[in-house]
């Protein structure tokens, strides 16, 4: 058995020669580390059979092996720092170069973005909100800072104004003050009934008018607009033709409407949704 153990020290030289070659992998070094470990014991149960006169000659032979194991080991190490310096370098380089082309594919300054004012026309809150939201969702926002920035964003004496100044200019305030005001503004049932007056209004306009191409064109985007602004409210054409559909045929003059109906895209059989599509799109 004191044979075995003692063959076990030749390991050492094992390990000296792995180090010595390219490509060490870290794991490797680490496991022989443990190795090292192991036989460092092996040294001590070892010294305690030898007999006295003996123990002396023996003791240099195991100083001797002690020392090129702490070389090694020491050796090891700085291979496995150096390894993990060159990953480090490598990889923050990546990152800086990925951050390099990112500021290379902008180089020029962005315009600064200006909210715009909200006065408490109900036409104008989801130009308004779709702008604010983006403070409003922002986490790194404190409520506080929210709420001046919805102070700033409303036209002073206008009917949100005095909504949200109704309240003191606390953080626990702000969101109770951004639920009044949806509540008085931006109520979805609300919102529709005024976009769908917007049509309504088209309609009494353009019902007797002499149109023009020019007028013919201003009428279209100005019907787009509306229909886009209720689609954004959920009232889209393929759920609300049948309402849309008769709203936007008693906009359009009467000799746009004869040449549409005799038009190939024309065809009374289909549904209102299609109709919709094949009059905004004559």
């Amino acid at each position: 058995k004191l044979l075995k153990n003692r063959g076990k020290l030749t390991a050492y030289n094992k390990v000296e020669e792995l180090i010595t070659l390219e490509g060490v992998d870290i794991s490797e070094l680490n496991v022989l580390k443990v190795k090292i470990d192991r036989l460092e014991i092996t040294h001590a149960s070892i010294l305690e059979l030898f007999p006295e006169k003996d123990f002396e000659a023996e003791f240099e032979v195991v100083e001797d092996f002690r020392d090129k194991a702490i070389r090694i080991e020491t050796k090891a190490r700085r291979i496995i720092t150096c390894q993990q310096n060159v990953s480090t370098i490598l990889n923050s380089t990546h990152s800086d170069s990925a951050i390099i082309v990112v500021i290379e594919k902008r180089r020029f300054k962005l315009p600064k973005l200006e909210l715009r004012k909200f006065d408490g026309d109900v036409k104008e809150w989801l130009y308004f909100w779709s702008q604010f939201e983006k403070i409003h969702d922002d986490s790194s926002i404190e409520d506080l800072g929210k709420f001046q920035y919805l102070l700033q964003s409303t036209v002073e004496g206008s009917r949100e104004r005095e909504v949200i100044e109704s309240f003191p200019p606390t953080g626990d305030n702000y969101p109770k003050a951004i639920d009044c005001l949806k509540a008085r503004f931006g109520r979805n049932d609300l919102q529709v009934e005024v976009y769908v007056r917007e049509l309504l209004k088209l309609v009494l306009k353009n019902a007797n008018s002499n149109f023009c191409s020019n007028n013919l064109c201003a009428l279209y985007d100005n019907l787009e607009q509306q229909i886009r602004a209720l689609e954004t409210l959920g009232v889209t054409t393929d759920k609300s033709a049948a309402l849309l559909y008769p709203l936007v045929e008693s906009c359009m003059p009467e000799d746009f409407l004869r040449a549409w109906q005799r038009s190939s895209n024309f065809d009374l059989g289909s549904d209102s949704k299609k109709r919709l599509d094949s009059l905004l799109k004559f």
